[in-house]
């Protein structure tokens, strides 16, 4: 299959982007941040554990927990902040792929996510090749807003301990979405695809060309290699995110109400009853040989912080 294009591969798994915008940064400077929102400490990137790691960043989603799940965002961060230029885009768009942390990289004091802006974070397990990654974090987010088209898309981020980076991972279906299907789990998600053309959604044609313009020497997410190696498994394979039969039967897709709201209540439903992990999906690598699978291991809880501050970076190398 032919692999897509920069922007559909960024619409595609959790765009994590800092924007920045003068006046609202001017704004924000005599407002205290809360906890949830500060840097990470000193000691998170130098001594902390995997798992403590894990917890630090679960404790500041139930930290900012909604009370009430906000409205989908409706209007692109790149329109609100007047950032159509040549010259603009790829200096806010190079952080997604450049920068290595676990939380939005440092900006002017305003940081967004561009699309994907409303998800919800859970704990997991990755089990790939001959590992298992017990500490790990998904973000289940759709790329845009729920009107236009379902476009559910996949972030996970690995936690590993002291210095040692996180790997990221984010796969998706298609950037056109699957029309009025609102079911989360309905389609495999994976690390590659065809690329929107103008005829099928001239929306998403222009923004692809403006994602090119940040990173034109790939073309795909790849998954990053040293996770690969480590799993057992060859430096360049594809994976494709097979949702189980019990995945694809937790949601209808005559569902209308927000697919975060759809996403706690079914995945913590089956975790009460499972009384521990359930399997969302099994990994297959492109010739179709199960290769491993995701299992969540909490309940998905939708936040400011993992809406604002959660990063998943993005591994267009296969760094």
């Amino acid at each position: 299959m032919k692999r897509m294009t920069m922007m559909t591969a960024c619409l595609i798994a959790g765009l994590s982007v800092n924007l920045s915008s003068v006046s609202s940064a001017h704004a924000a400077r005599g407002k205290a941040q809360p906890a949830w929102a500060k840097a990470l400490p000193k000691a998170y990137d130098k001594t902390f554990s995997a798992a403590q790691k894990k917890q630090h960043l679960m404790d500041r989603a139930h930290a900012s927990k909604y009370a009430e799940l906000p409205a989908p965002s409706t209007t692109s961060k790149l329109k609100k902040l007047g950032v159509f230029s040549r010259k603009a885009i790829p200096f806010f768009l190079r952080k997604t792929f450049t920068v290595k942390s676990d939380v939005m990289p440092a900006g002017d004091g305003t940081e967004a996510k561009m699309v994907h802006t409303d998800g919800a974070l859970a704990e997991v397990a990755l089990k790939l090749g001959n590992k298992t990654y017990k500490h790990a974090i998904a973000r289940f987010s759709l790329a845009g807003p729920p009107k236009d088209s379902f476009i559910p898309g996949l972030g996970i981020k690995v936690l590993r301990d002291n210095e040692q980076q996180s790997f990221n991972l984010l796969v998706m279906d298609t950037p056109l979405g699957q029309g009025p299907d609102h079911n989360f789990f309905a389609r495999p998600f994976r690390n590659w695809f065809k690329p929107p053309k103008f005829s099928d959604s001239p929306k998403l044609a222009a923004v692809n060309a403006i994602f090119r313009m940040a990173k034109k020497n790939t073309n795909f997410l790849a998954i990053p290699k040293d996770l690969l190696k480590e799993a057992g498994l060859p430096e360049k394979t594809d994976l494709t995110f097979e949702p189980t039969a019990f995945a694809r039967g937790l949601i209808s897709s005559d569902s209308r109400q927000p697919f975060q709201a759809d996403l706690a209540k079914s995945i913590g439903s089956a975790l009460a009853q499972a009384e521990g992990s359930v399997v969302l999906s099994t990994i297959r690598d492109a010739s179709g040989n199960k290769v491993g699978q995701l299992e969540v291991l909490s309940k998905p809880v939708a936040s400011a912080f993992g809406d604002q501050k959660f990063f998943v970076t993005h591994p267009f190398d296969n760094e």
